[in-house]
């Protein structure tokens, strides 16, 4: 895995662990690496009060305009 070899992520025992922050290039992309298959960053990433990453993009977006 790419994310181990630039000694972003290690893997202990069977887990692979971030050890250095990393940026995407989408949230979805995010989340397929999270668990290992196809999902909507968008809708499933949530904040710690349970606002989506969508919620808080569309909530930005609206204080601009």
């Amino acid at each position: 895995m790419a994310l181990v070899e630039q000694g972003i992520a290690e893997v202990r025992g069977d887990e692979y662990v971030f050890v250095k922050d990393h940026l995407f290039s989408s949230p979805s992309t995010a989340g397929a690496i999270v668990i290992g298959g196809s999902i909507n960053g968008r809708i499933t990433w949530k904040a710690g009060d349970g606002r989506s990453f969508q919620q808080l993009e569309d909530q930005s977006l609206g204080s601009d305009t």
